[in-house]
């Protein structure tokens, strides 16, 4: 205690000399003050940004139509490596005695139809997702997106080409071999740009595991350009050595597939 105040009944505890003739401390508030309810999410007004909602009102739903996305991409990717390399295997009349080459053509089909399926999930899992706010113009119009829409243009530029491969297929009887074939060709262009829609689109594109599915696809995809490139020539003289180099074209790639 301070020096001759010992004792004295005139003070509070705690209190010194100096605060005999005080009024009364008013009462503090121990703890900060309640903050006003939040209200619904607004649109992100940020100069050069597109307008998205910077919080959804259901987090969880999005989350999953995230996850149905990039899972149906993936897999969409894979399947249609695998279908590229059995068509090029197929042409280059790739066969064994356990594995004739009717089995390679009919699995070739069938693989794109489930490719196909999961593709149009890729895309409708996509378009409703709020994040991106794509629409259904951005995913049948390139460059028309808002969200990374050189990225996006690449996937739609090679899903317009995946379709045009298909009708023609579906019509393969009625437009003739030589039309077929020539609309087929955007096969290998289709490819290489879901590729590089997948490096470029994805969130997740650069990691370990995201590259090792690419770059899997890429070698699977390359090794069978180089046995199409090889063996496929060397039956195709085959071919002609057999009809004696009189054959007609399409007839000889009719017999070919």
């Amino acid at each position: 205690m301070a020096h001759r105040i010992r004792g004295r009944p005139d003070l509070c505890r705690c209190e010194r000399r100096r605060h005999r003739g005080d009024r009364p401390w008013r009462r503090r508030h121990d703890l900060a003050r309640s903050g006003r309810v939040s209200g619904p999410p607004r649109r992100d007004i940020r100069r050069g940004h597109p307008p998205q909602r910077l919080a959804g009102a259901h987090p969880v739903s999005t989350q999953i139509l995230w996850f149905a996305t990039r899972g149906s991409g993936i897999v969409s990717l894979i399947l249609f490596s695998a279908v590229a390399c059995l068509g090029l295997l197929a042409v280059a009349r790739a066969q064994s005695a356990a594995w004739p080459r009717f089995l390679t053509v009919e699995f070739h089909r069938s693989l794109a139809l489930v490719s196909v399926v999961f593709l149009v999930l890729h895309i409708v899992t996509a378009v409703l997702d709020p994040f991106t706010s794509l629409g259904l113009s951005a995913a049948i119009v390139p460059l028309a997106s808002s969200y990374r829409p050189v990225a996006v243009g690449l996937g739609v530029i090679s899903v317009d080409l995946v379709l045009a491969v298909i009708a023609t297929s579906l019509l393969r009887e009625r437009i003739g071999q030589r039309a077929w074939r020539a609309v087929h060709w955007l096969a290998y262009g289709a490819w290489p740009l879901a590729i590089a829609h997948t490096i470029t689109a994805g969130s997740d594109s650069f990691a370990l595991w995201m590259l090792a599915v690419s770059a899997g696809c890429v070698l699977a995809v390359g090794c069978c350009v180089v046995w199409r490139l090889t063996a496929g020539e060397t039956n195709r003289s085959r071919l002609q050595h057999v009809t004696g180099g009189t054959a007609d074209p399409v007839a000889l790639d009719s017999a070919w597939r």
